[in-house]
């Protein structure tokens, strides 16, 4: 995983800004997948997001990119070229054998004095600064994470404005935010809130609405206690090699009546 430059987000009512990770390259390697979806230490941007100014909810994918942070990742890079350029500079400039001095007399190589002069053109270049950030972008906070309260509000406030990804979306962080505490402590017992058992509902509705097969649906049947209509639907999702150790979790799970989040990997 390789760390790009922050996307400098801008809200599209207070025009406060904040700042959202990017990647120049991405893995889930070492990442914990659970039953409701949820991957652990995964280290992407969450969809929905509170501005730090007005607190409105926002769709962080609808937002606009003002600029960009310093690419930390390119800083290095440029950094480490230019220990290495002047490392070699340098050992040229020791060399003094006869043959070199022949060489650089015929101008086969560099004189010292162009050496010496790259020298120090290279001690003078200044890299631990990117000329193309955006001003002050480190002290932009960075977009905020939400918690069950949060996701309860932008529900009731209807800001998926009826799109049905935006509010599966919204619905399945929701959903995870409460499966939390679980996955912190596995002897944990949480209380069936009428919130989340609604909020399960409307997503299995959605998700089955949308018709693409989706191992989700097992796991909230799961969760509400409907444990052979959870059997039924994993029956139908496809099988191959990549699912094969999902659905033998899954199947064991159900045996046991397990009504709650689990580790799948």
């Amino acid at each position: 995983m390789i760390i790009g430059p922050d996307e400098i987000l801008r809200c599209p009512s207070c025009y406060a800004l904040m700042r959202g990770r990017t990647f120049h390259s991405y893995s889930t390697w070492r990442a914990r997948l659970w039953s409701d979806g949820y991957v652990e230490n995964d280290a992407s941007l969450p969809e929905w997001t509170l501005c730090p100014g007005c607190k409105q909810g926002l769709y962080v994918r609808d937002l606009e990119v003002v600029g960009n942070g310093p690419d930390e990742y390119r800083l290095h890079r440029a950094g480490m070229e230019r220990m290495f350029a002047l490392r070699d500079v340098r050992a040229a400039l020791k060399r003094n054998s006869w043959l070199t001095r022949l060489r650089r007399r015929f101008g086969k190589l560099p004189s010292v004095d162009e050496l010496k002069a790259y020298e120090a053109e290279l001690e003078a270049e200044v890299i631990d600064t990117d000329p193309d950030a955006y001003p002050g972008s480190e002290d932009i906070p960075r977009i905020a994470q939400m918690g069950s309260m949060d996701y309860e509000r932008l529900l009731a406030d209807g800001l998926h404005g009826g799109d049905t990804d935006k509010e599966i979306g919204l619905r399945r962080a929701y959903w995870w935010t409460m499966n939390n505490p679980l996955r912190k402590d596995p002897a944990l017992r949480a209380e069936p809130l009428e919130a989340h058992r609604l909020n399960l509902q409307r997503l299995e509705e959605l998700l089955l609405k949308d018709g693409s097969p989706d191992v989700s649906i097992v796991a909230l049947r799961m969760e509400m206690g409907r444990f052979e209509e959870a059997m039924d639907n994993l029956a139908t999702l496809p099988v191959n090699v990549q699912t094969q150790e999902q659905r033998d979790a899954f199947t064991a799970a159900i045996q046991q009546r397990v009504d709650r989040v689990f580790r799948i990997i």
